[in-house]
């Protein structure tokens, strides 16, 4: 994989506003659950349900509190009282049924995840619950077929797209699992960095094929989920006869004119990403770039100050906050420097530059203006900062 970085810029990060569906009186309760701190939700949920015991959502939110506690048990009973209140509500019985699966019940968990996609069929936690539990069953075809729905209806869950992965492997179809941990990893860059086990696996078969990016994953309802998908996708990317090799590759066998491998679509000409970076030292040749921009990459490459593509390292990274310092190194010029004084606000103006689409917009510099809406992202991580 190469990264080419285009020197002078900053990636630009797209605001994302998250509309709340909780109670106001669920809010205080439902902010412990999201800092961890499970005993003060717990205490929260059970005052709501002491005050107005027709409350149904405090009875779920007491399960989700008590399941943080390691109390899996009492918690089942929480939920199953929340939808003795709710019956209509899927909610209730994908938190029952995520408990069971817990619990390795799993024939009672699948019955929980049928009977919320019954109510609501386009519940992406019902069939990704029902997915892991039938893989659990060893029922490897139907959870395949409900964590693609999962996906489709849902592509943002990093570890739905992983589940996805790890199972086309078992089932032999590293074609597939590849192009599931790619989509993995996008949706989360960070996400090998608490699953070493699974990371040895990818490392493996994108050592043996390469990275297979999917190019619409919304094409997952209707690829195949028989044994002869694999079949397929051999078909797909062997060269006929007499066909000369693909350079690219190395003289490895590639997919067709149409990108697609299998019923699986991915990006034609090769796996690459690019991104914008700025110069912070020139002095020491270092770059400052997005940890996405190089993730996975077997070689970078730096055009800096629009000229030739220059071979870099990666010096550091810092996963939490995405970031890449690279090395190389650069001529004689300006360099980037850092805001000490005064902290930025809320309502600051922001102009965000940088060199989006390489090779299909202009080469010229992009510049777009807006302001800070916040200093924390969801659930008040301060490593996001949101921008209109």
């Amino acid at each position: 994989m190469f990264a080419f970085v285009f020197v002078g810029s900053a990636s630009r990060v797209e605001a994302q506003q998250s509309v709340s569906t909780v109670d106001p009186r669920e809010a205080r309760g439902y902010a412990f659950l999201a800092a961890g701190q499970y005993k003060d939700a717990l205490s929260e949920f059970e005052r709501l349900k002491r005050e107005d015991p027709t409350f149904a959502p405090a009875w779920l939110g007491m399960g989700r509190a008590q399941e943080g506690l390691g109390r899996n048990k009492i918690a089942l009973k929480s939920y199953e009282s929340y939808i003795a209140r709710q019956p209509r509500d899927a909610e209730g019985f994908v938190a029952i049924g995520w408990v069971l699966e817990r619990m390795r019940r799993y024939d009672a968990a699948l019955e929980a995840f049928r009977d919320a996609q019954k109510i609501d069929r386009v519940s992406a936690d019902a069939f990704r619950g029902a997915g892991v539990v039938l893989r659990a069953l060893g029922r490897k075809q139907e959870a395949l077929r409900s964590l693609r729905e999962a996906a489709r209806l849902d592509g943002r869950d990093a570890a739905t797209w992983g589940q996805l992965a790890t199972l086309s492997l078992e089932m032999d179809r590293d074609l597939e699992a590849a192009s599931y941990w790619e989509e993995a990893l996008r949706r989360d860059p960070g996400y090998f960095d608490s699953r070493s086990d699974e990371r040895e696996k990818w490392e493996h078969v994108t050592d043996i094929i390469g990275p297979r990016p999917l190019r619409d994953g919304a094409a997952l309802a209707s690829a195949p989920t028989e044994p002869e998908a694999q079949e397929t996708a051999a078909r797909a990317i062997a060269p006929s006869e007499g066909a000369a090799p693909d350079e690219r590759k190395g003289g490895e066998p590639t997919a067709d004119d149409t990108g697609a491998i299998g019923g699986i679509p991915v990006r034609p000409g090769g796996p690459s990403s690019s991104g914008s970076g700025f110069v912070v030292s020139r002095d020491r040749g270092f770059v400052l770039t997005n940890k996405h921009v190089v993730r996975g990459c077997s070689v970078l490459k730096v055009r800096a100050d629009g000229g030739q593509p220059r071979p870099a390292t990666v010096h550091a990274l810092d996963p939490d906050d995405d970031l890449a310092l690279l090395e190389l190194p650069l001529p004689a010029g300006p360099t980037a420097t850092f805001r000490d004084d005064p902290a930025v606000r809320p309502g600051d103006d922001i102009v965000a530059v940088g060199f989006p689409l390489a090779g299909l917009l202009a080469d010229q510099v992009n510049v777009s203006t807006g302001s800070v809406n916040a200093l924390a992202g969801l659930y008040n991580d301060l490593h996001l900062l949101q921008m209109s």
